[in-house]
């Protein structure tokens, strides 16, 4: 399939009434294209059309899963993606569905040839990422993510599930290769093998000499082995902030494509990550009472999305399984460390051009964009320093909030040292 072969809007609107009884037969339908890198909606990799009945407004979304990513298939770089991920989708979502009922989207239609779903139009809601930006508050929000994962974890562990379905689960999500594609994308690309990354170009150096360290590189091996041996739980695998829909007391997790059964502590860390990433990206902005304590909102909604899964998590294990307090103190001992680590490797991955967050992508300025892509840099190596040493996720929350205050401070040394030596008049040698 090239990027010619994607079906047309109009087309769209032609293959819903075709295909299925959404729509009445007589119903005007307007179709228009949803494209990535807005507050509305993300799209990289796919095409997305939305769909409404011009009489009474009802609305579906028509999803074409592509074999590459689309948005870099418009700059004519091919990325090729493996078209099983649509089953992934189709699949995880009923899954999700059944363990946490209102929680995901419905599906109408699936169609496997075509590799098209039809999808529930969430009204009312927004992308959680672009109500960040807005700078928003949201009071169930952290109890809903915690919980959310918490039982996808549980209930899709051989803690709850018989060792049969559970191997037959394994097997049908891995399929999807969402190891393969993640640790291409998050490991090797965003690190490993990342020598002609494009990133701000005022932070070229910065990030070279980070990844050429040997600690990290030593670092970035043990959590990638992690990774792509550890298989605890169907994983999410693309938990971010633009794959949440949020409203005032609800929330619908969406595009599942990648889903796989890997290590419970990825799906946290891309969610945590994603929160870290509209935190930093604020440090470079003029202050603002208003932004600060929005800052500390974003760290104390971190601290309670990991409680009340915690919290969760244990009450299942304890009352689904036979599995005492030491079992649990330990899962959260590796789980806590995995956490911080592939948070580490998460948020250097989005401060890259190629998989910039909006973010950050929305500061225009390239200097004020680096301030907050630089504590990225910096934050990043110290966890992968301290992912042993931080035994709480206070102690982790209060890591972040103390580095960010040291690292503004530092930078506001280093403007008066370069605005003091402009000032100084240079001394004439005769």
């Amino acid at each position: 399939m090239l990027l010619n072969d994607l079906i047309k809007k109009e087309d769209a609107a032609k293959y819903i009434k075709e295909n299925t009884d959404l729509f009445k037969p007589n119903s005007r339908i307007t179709a228009s294209n949803l494209h990535s890198q807005s507050l509305s909606v993300n799209s990289l990799a796919n095409n997305l059309i939305l769909l409404e009945d011009k009489e009474n407004h009802k609305k579906v979304i028509f999803k074409q899963v592509l074999p590459f990513v689309r948005q870099a298939a418009e700059d004519n770089v091919y990325i090729p993606l493996p078209k099983e991920r649509i089953y992934s989708e189709y699949f995880s979502i009923k899954l999700m569905g059944l363990i946490c009922p209102g929680y995901v989207p419905k599906i109408y239609y699936f169609d496997r040839e075509k590799n098209i779903l039809l999808i529930e139009y969430i009204y009312g809601f927004e992308i959680l990422r672009s109500a960040f930006i807005r700078g928003k508050k949201f009071d169930h929000l952290g109890k809903q993510l915690g919980e959310f994962l918490a039982k996808k974890d549980f209930f899709t562990s051989k803690l709850f599930l018989e060792i049969e379905d559970f191997n037959i689960l394994s097997d049908f999500f891995n399929k999807s290769k969402g190891i393969e594609v993640w640790d291409k994308l998050l490991f090797r690309g965003s690190l490993l093998e990342a020598l002609n990354k494009e990133i701000n170009p005022l932070l070229k150096e910065k990030i070279e000499v980070f990844r050429n360290k040997e600690f990290v590189i030593k670092e970035v091996e043990k959590i990638r082995s992690i990774f792509k041996s550890k298989k605890q739980c169907l994983v999410h695998a693309d938990l971010h902030t633009s794959n949440i829909f949020v409203c005032k007391d609800k929330i619908k997790i969406f595009d599942s494509e990648y889903a796989m059964y890997g290590p419970a502590s990825y799906d946290m860390a891309r969610l945590l990550s994603n929160i870290i990433l509209n935190y930093s990206s604020i440090i470079g902005m003029e202050y603002d009472p208003k932004k600060k304590d929005y800052q500390d909102y974003l760290l104390n909604l971190l601290e309670e999305i990991y409680n009340k899964y915690k919290n969760k998590y244990s009450d299942l294990v304890k009352k689904h399984s036979d599995c005492n307090d030491l079992y649990l103190n330990n899962y959260f001992k590796e789980y806590l460390s995995e956490v911080i680590s592939l948070t580490a490797c998460t948020i250097i991955m989005r401060i890259y051009e190629a998989g910039l967050c909006l973010d950050f992508k929305q500061i225009s300025n390239l200097k004020t964009r680096a301030v907050g892509q630089g504590f990225i840099i910096e934050l990043a190596e110290e966890l992968f320093a301290k992912n042993k040493d931080l035994k709480t996720i206070k102690e982790f929350k209060n890591f972040i909030s103390k580095l960010s205050l040291e690292y503004q401070v530092r930078s506001i040394v280093d403007l008066l040292v370069e605005t003091t030596d402009k000032l100084t008049p240079k001394k004439i040698i005769s």
